[in-house]
This record gives C-alpha cells, structure tokens and sequence, in this order.
C-alpha cells in the first residue's frame, strides 16, 4: 500500500474525508450505537494497524531500528489527527455503552482493545525503532497481560 493510500484510508476510518462508509471505523461505530448492536470491529483494526505499519516506514525508514533521522517527518501531521480522532471514538463508545449498561461485556473489551491496540501501533511509530510494527505490536501486547 502506498502512503497516500495509507492517508486516505486513515481520513475515511476517522471520518474526516467522503470515502467508503463500509471502510470507516468510526462510521461502524455510528451504526451500532443506531441498531443497538455491537460491532465487528477486527477488519478496520487491521487495516489501521496495516495503514500505521506503513506510516512507520515512510515515517522511519525501511529499517527503523537501525535510522536515527525522521525520513518524512509530514507523516507525524498528515496522521496525528485521524488516529487521534479513532482513538477518541472508540473510548467514547466505551464510555457511553459503559453507562447505558446495553452492550455485553465482550463488546466493552473489543472497543478498549481496538482502542489500545491502535494507541499502541501509533506511539510505536512516534517511537521510530520498531522494524516490523505489526509483530512488535503482538509482542508488546501479551507482554502486557
């Protein structure tokens, strides 16, 4: 996927741009909390999670780990607000399905997870030295239980 795909992608998941509803995360947020029903979340999370591993390599180079110069330092502000804005919709639909008590417990844990785990790829970018962002990102999380 190329980075100005990777931009538009992430636009449309935070709703900021006019693209697929069916590809926008928060928009699938929208439609749960009109029907009542809790969402399936794991297709937009992996694409963001997909979007971030690429943003970290036009962020970081092709071998992070081993650059200590920012290759296209745009990214940080072409990104910063879209995976932001996910963040955001999905604690905010935790909190509200929190307090309305109509959501099973499952669908509370998919949302902080989503939320999470997209928190963390997008800091592990800012962090600029992991190689293989998805796989560093599996390591992190089990280390974290």
């Amino acid at each position: 996927m190329a980075y100005e795909e990777v931009v538009t992608q992430l636009r449309n998941h935070s709703n900021l741009s006019q693209g697929a509803e069916d590809r926008s995360l928060l928009y699938e947020l929208w439609k749960a909390d009109q029907a009542g029903v809790p969402p399936d979340l794991a297709r937009h999370v992996e694409n963001i999670l997909a979007c971030l591993a690429v943003a970290n390599l036009e962020l970081n180079g092709p071998r992070p780990s081993e650059t200590f110069d920012l290759q296209n330092p745009r990214v940080i502000s072409d990104l910063a607000y879209p995976v932001s804005s996910v963040v955001v919709g999905l604690l905010q639909s935790h909190r509200r399905w929190s307090t309305s008590g109509g959501y099973p417990a499952t669908a509370l844990d998919a949302l902080r997870d989503a939320a999470l785990r997209i928190a963390m790829a997008w800091d592990m970018v800012l962090a600029g030295d992991h190689d293989d962002l998805i796989a560093e990102l599996e390591l992190e999380w089990d280390a974290a239980v």
